[in-house]
């Protein structure tokens, strides 16, 4: 798969297969099996890739949002419309798109997630988009492939619409289903974000502390092999057991990962150096270097996010670390955080930001996000507060 295209993009492309409408009601003193009353927060279309555009738009940037959608709510999903910079081109399948269903409880700082599922792709539905990809996917444009797979849609559908997108000179992003990124890491992506336990599970092995985190991620983005990832799927292989789209918890806490209180960590023993600052130049040696190659085009950029721990940005075996100071009694909901962290990553290198002042804004933009109940939504004056706020370590 060639890698030909290099921000700025002529325009970017967002492709979810599995698309949902969220319900968000917030349902204090929530209780199993009691009667209440809720106050629907939101409702509307939403999937991981949907995200993206929404908060990229959100950004000021441009996108056309493709996958699929069941038919009864195709009208929904081409209301994004709406919104000059969404341009919806969405296929429409038999039956009900899913829903996901998310009921905030205040007085307890809980969230409940219900996820229903979706219609079932056919051959014939993934050939359809496979055409969709021949006419928009060029050189010059990214095409960001976001979400879980839908039912009836193999990891080899997937694989194939990467593959295809790719060959047709278009840059790739990923955070998809993890057999997916799994079987196409060693490609030349533009980029692919995950969580740590969508990497341990993309790589095939456990990452029991940091160090093999960091070994791991500086190896991918050099474009190495680690455990048995890249072996790809077959066209029987199973979905993935994971929801790509589970609430992604960047701000606030993790029950993967040791909560911080959501302040900034001391550095670790591997610390280069600290950047207070997104606005700051990028110092140190490997954070130089990850600006510098990322902008050649060919290189391979790896978000990992760890909860309250923060996020990492591995390119061309460099390393970056990001932390956010924020109060975690300030965090609303983390459904979505995620979504921004790839929207915001994505604008800020559109608007020429070298990586790790981009990776600082991404960071600043997912923390916005965790303000909103509603994914995809945050203020501006948060991401600039946030911004401030941001720290990227620079580790050797």
């Amino acid at each position: 798969m060639p890698a030909t295209s290099a921000p700025p993009f002529d325009a970017v492309i967002t492709v979810t297969l599995n698309t949902a409408i969220d319900r968000i009601i917030e349902t204090p003193g929530l209780a199993v099996g009691a009667h209440l009353v809720g106050r629907r927060i939101a409702r509307q279309p939403t999937g991981k890739g949907v995200n993206v555009s929404r908060a990229l738009a959100a950004l000021g940037v441009e996108s056309i949002a493709t996958g699929f959608v069941g038919e009864d709510e195709l009208a929904a999903f081409e209301k994004l419309g709406d919104d000059r910079r969404i341009r919806p081109q969405f296929l429409a399948v038999p039956g009900q798109t899913r829903e996901n269903i998310t009921l905030i409880d205040p007085e307890h700082g809980a969230e409940t997630h219900v996820r229903t599922e979706g219609p079932a792709v056919t051959e014939r539905d993934v050939d359809r988009l496979r055409r969709k990809l021949n006419l928009i996917a060029k050189p010059g444009t990214l095409v960001v492939f976001a979400g879980s797979l839908p039912p009836g849609m193999q990891a080899a559908d997937a694989v194939g619409l990467i593959e295809q997108a790719a060959s047709a000179g278009a840059a790739i992003a990923l955070d998809c289903a993890p057999v997916a990124m799994a079987a196409v890491m060693h490609h030349p992506l533009w980029l692919a974000k995950c969580n740590r336990a969508e990497f341990a599970e993309i790589l095939g092995e456990p990452l029991p502390d940091e160090d093999a985190l960091m070994a791991a991620g500086r190896q991918v983005s050099a474009g190495g092999q680690v455990g048995s990832a890249g072996k790809g799927p077959t066209k029987a292989a199973a979905e993935p057991p994971a929801d790509a789209d589970a609430a992604e918890s960047f701000a606030a806490t993790d029950a993967a990962e040791p909560s911080t209180g959501g302040k900034a960590r001391e550095p670790s023993a591997g610390t280069a150096a600290s950047i207070p600052s997104a606005r700051a130049d990028a110092s140190g040696p490997s954070a130089s270097a990850a600006g510098r190659r990322s902008d050649a085009g060919a290189s391979q950029t790896w978000i990992v996010t760890c909860g309250a721990a923060g996020a990492y940005a591995f390119t061309d075996g460099a390393a970056l670390m990001a932390q956010v100071d924020v109060d975690a009694d300030a965090v609303v909901s983390t459904v979505g955080c995620g979504d921004a962290l790839l929207a915001g990553y994505i604008a800020a290198r559109q608007n020429g930001h070298a990586v790790s002042d981009a990776f600082a804004r991404a960071t600043a933009v997912a923390t916005a996000s965790a303000l909103s109940a509603v994914p995809g939504q945050f203020r501006p004056v948060d991401v600039d507060k946030f911004t401030a706020r941001t720290s990227i370590l620079s580790l050797t």
